[in-house]
């Protein structure tokens, strides 16, 4: 009962009065579709279409490896990683400038992901396809570091975490649906011709961000800054249709607080290491990003049809079990969205943390006992602490931290910090796995231990707080180190 208690209160917190409405999900559910959807889409293609991708090359007239399959097949995984640390920092700053912002810097982004899919589509030689990865990456690292501080701006401070787990909801969706497609059993594109088939999804997707988000305004923190108080309050008045003129007239107030702690310019490098309320919420949320990667998901999730495989299940019917396990991925990142502007960023984040290094405890038990069954079990846990936590705060949490003028900085650095650990977990974990076998997750249950206790002590909470509020927390430099007593 407390359960269902708990769930009411959430859903009545989304739909207050100004909270929810048609035109504020049309400017999220734009961005999501087109972005998020296609970066979770993307990153499930490389583990499932490998086998099929392979084949086609192999029948394929005049077409050689650059090497040998395996390094091929690594620059393809890789172009992704590489293309979307640059578009991470490359897109942020001119999505603070004037004449660009950030509505027409995501449109922007769109193209490079349209020639992406028309290249792996396509598909004539491997170097296309490398092309084509980089571009996709490109496009969705300049796309992921802009929705994040739209969606976030855009979003009033009751429901700005729920609103930027959709964010995390559309990249699970669009993995398992990357999952599905490929899965042989289902009988829908698996096949060595069926799937350059799959980019049309990608395509669609695209399409939708290119179609909704015109409809929809700036952000309003960005017209404040670059056009002034009344291009601000006419986009606020269109995303908060039906709030009270007060309601507004608070809002505003709060954006002008945000506008004051800066001097008017986009923060450099320089500004931010020589204002510790600029380099310490930064440094908090890039370690927040950090996270994501450092607990070993992508580690869990590259070897689960291996483990299936260990606990008896046939090859084709670890497929099936991969998608389902990705399925549980996408349902728990409902509760979470569901919990995050009642319960709290910081406690979902704990929680998901303390779980995962639970889990990998119960993992590494299980495999070196061979016990295989209780293996797959807590690889599930261990998915659904992460779809829980790290996988949902890491993506909006810099925005929440950071004051408008030097979000853009914050932003690249955190979420350019999540692709680089991102390469580095799958380029280092291969070797941890070969070299430790059955003890390899150990690493992830350090790290995840020492991630939660990071979390506890130095993680602020910011929900239903403004920028100006959540500064205040790292305002000296010793709250920094009490933080567990000050959030």
């Amino acid at each position: 009962m407390q359960f269902w208690s708990c769930v009411g209160i959430s859903l009545q917190t989304m739909t207050q009065e100004s909270a929810i409405n048609a035109r504020l999900m049309l400017a999220v559910m734009s961005c999501t579709v087109g972005a998020s959807f296609q970066y979770g889409f993307h990153v499930g293609f490389v583990n499932n279409a490998v086998d099929y991708v392979q084949a086609y090359f192999e029948h394929k007239d005049g077409v050689t490896y650059l090497y040998n399959f395996s390094f091929t097949w690594a620059c393809v995984v890789s172009a992704f990683a590489v293309g979307g640390a640059i578009g991470t920092f490359a897109l942020p700053p001119f999505a603070n400038k004037a004449w660009l912002g950030r509505k027409r810097a995501l449109l922007l982004m769109a193209l490079p992901c349209y020639v992406s899919c028309w290249l792996i589509g396509v598909a004539p030689s491997w170097e296309a396809l490398i092309v084509g990865r980089f571009l996709v990456g490109f496009g969705s690292g300049g796309s992921f570091a802009v929705l994040t501080m739209y969606v976030s701006e855009i979003s009033p401070k009751a429901s700005r975490g729920a609103l930027g787990t959709i964010n995390q909801l559309l990249i699970t969706i669009g993995i398992v649906a990357s999952q599905a497609v490929f899965t042989e059993k289902l009988g829908l594109l698996a096949g060595e011709h069926m799937w350059r088939y799959s980019l049309f999804i990608p395509v669609f997707c695209n399409t939708v961000l290119v179609l909704g988000l015109p409809l929809c305004p700036d952000s309003p923190p960005f017209l404040l800054k670059s056009k002034g108080e009344s291009a601000a309050r006419e986009a606020l008045l269109w995303f908060r249709k039906g709030a009270s003129q007060e309601s507004i007239e608070e809002e505003i107030k709060d954006l002008q607080d945000e506008a004051r702690m800066g001097s008017g310019k986009s923060s450099s490098i320089g500004d931010i290491c020589r204002d510790r309320t600029l380099w310490k919420p930064i440094l908090v949320g890039t370690c927040v990003n950090l996270s994501m990667q450092l607990s070993g998901i992508d580690g869990v999730l590259y070897y689960s049809t291996g483990v299936f495989e260990k606990a008896g299940i046939s090859e084709d019917w670890s497929q099936v079990s991969t998608t389902l396990v990705g399925l549980v991925n996408v349902l728990v990142t409902i509760p979470a969205m569901l919990f995050m502007d009642s319960v709290g960023r910081k406690t979902i984040q704990s929680i998901g943390l303390g779980g995962m290094c639970l889990s990998y405890f119960a993992i590494t038990v299980s495999l070196v006992n061979g016990w295989y069954t209780l293996a797959v079990l807590s690889m599930v846990m261990i998915i659904v602490f992460f779809a829980f936590g790290p996988g949902c705060v890491g993506w909006f949490i810099v925005s929440e931290l950071t004051p408008i003028h030097a979000r853009a900085l914050g932003t690249s650095l955190g979420l350019g910090a999540n692709f680089f650990a991102n390469w580095f977990v799958g380029f280092v974990f291969p070797f941890i796995h070969d070299a430790a076998g059955d003890w390899c997750y150990t690493v992830f249950l350090a790290t995840t231990l020492v991630l939660t206790v990071f979390t506890l002590m130095c993680v602020p909470e910011t929900k239903g707080k403004s920028i100006a509020e959540v500064s205040k927390f790292f305002a000296s430099s010793d709250e920094l180190a009490i933080g567990l007593l000050e959030a």
